[in-house]
């Protein structure tokens, strides 16, 4: 497992998210690459690095920063347009 495919896999079970609701969040990608990303298998791309970057240094600014953006995600991904607004 690659380290930033570690780093997904814990950072969704510390959301409490499936593979398939983390591929939903993740650009709607599909949990086959969720999956093949945690076991190293594919190599996690640059956005998704940069996003758990963002992730981890929330977690570390106190609270519950994992499950704070992971559910701010989860109940906005039906309202991000696809330029990102």
């Amino acid at each position: 497992m690659s380290n930033w495919g570690q780093r997904l896999k814990t950072i969704r079970t510390a959301g409490g998210f499936t593979q398939p609701q983390m591929a939903r969040l993740l650009g709607n990608v599909t949990p086959f690459v969720v999956c093949r990303w945690e076991s190293g298998k594919f190599p996690v791309p640059s956005h998704v690095r940069l996003l758990l970057k963002g992730i981890e240094q929330a977690a570390t600014m106190g609270g519950d920063g994992v499950a704070h953006i992971l559910g701010f995600l989860d109940e906005n991904a039906d309202t991000i347009g696809d330029d990102g607004s």
